[in-house]
């Protein structure tokens, strides 16, 4: 059988892409899941953004990782250069996100007091179309 011709290290190898499948398949239904959390409410919508923003992050850091295990692993790079722009990242996506978070509920409000307005000025309107149908 094919597991039987292998080395201990390609087993091993085997062992931990099977465990990274499985580990992909419960962060996908995790990430499912969260977006039908999203698609309940509109003000959440700010969450799936930061959502995809700290995925990218990570995504960006473990192709890095693996880049320089895997496929180049003699080339020489300083660790803490790595480090300082890997956490520097996480700085700029967490500051960006309470930036854009502020923002957001800023526009909601906006939206919120002119949706007010509106449905105020309509009430006014149909009062008036009533008054003047009465008269006549």
């Amino acid at each position: 059988m094919f597991l039987e011709n292998l080395s201990i290290s390609e087993a091993i190898m085997f062992n931990i892409i099977i465990l990274l499948i499985l580990l992909g398949f419960f962060v996908f239904k995790w990430f499912l899941d969260r977006i039908t959390e999203v698609s309940k409410e509109p003000s959440t919508y700010l969450m799936f953004i930061q959502l995809i923003f700290v995925f990218m992050s990570c995504g960006v850091f473990v192709t890095i990782f693996l880049y320089y295990i895997i496929i180049d692993p003699k080339a020489k790079i300083d660790v803490l250069t790595l480090f300082l722009t890997i956490v520097v990242g996480f700085m700029g996506t967490i500051m960006g996100l309470f930036f854009s978070q502020r923002a957001f509920e800023k526009m909601i409000t906006d939206l919120e007091d002119r949706n007010k307005s509106k449905k105020e000025a309509i009430k006014i309107a149909m009062g008036v179309l009533r008054r003047l149908n009465t008269k006549k």
